[in-house]
């Protein structure tokens, strides 16, 4: 679309801002795949997920990969990620076994969730 003064207003769907003002945000787009993987580590973002389950549905990520019921109360996420690693039967290759866990989060596997809630946004300036 072009403006009166020649201005040219371009709109391209898909197109990300480069730097996010609050680390959640770019988190929760890498785990619906909205951020292409090869841009980000599978590791890092999965680390993010297992944060996220730990709060809202720790049961999600223990009955999918055959986890102790109190691995959340007792292990880290990094100790948890490398338990499912062995779990899947990828010995210490975490990289492949985050890949794995984002497939299943993004296939529904883990459940259906909303990664922002309105709770997350109290207090935030909206500009009209």
């Amino acid at each position: 679309m072009k403006t009166p003064t020649n201005l040219e207003l371009l709109d391209t769907p898909g197109v990300l801002w480069p730097k996010f003002e609050d680390k959640r945000v770019g988190e929760h787009l890498a785990m619906t795949g909205a951020i292409k993987d090869q841009l980000i580590n599978n590791d890092d973002v999965v680390l993010g997920m297992l944060k996220f389950m730990r709060d809202y549905n720790p049961k999600a990520i223990t009955e999918r990969y055959h986890l102790p019921e109190d691995s959340f109360d007792t292990m880290t996420d990094v100790e948890i990620l490398l338990l499912i690693t062995q779990k899947l039967g990828f010995k210490d290759d975490y990289d492949r076994a985050a890949e794995r866990m984002l497939i299943d989060l993004r296939r529904g596997k883990l459940g259906q969730y909303t990664l922002e809630v309105p709770a997350d946004h109290i207090g935030e300036v909206v500009d009209d």
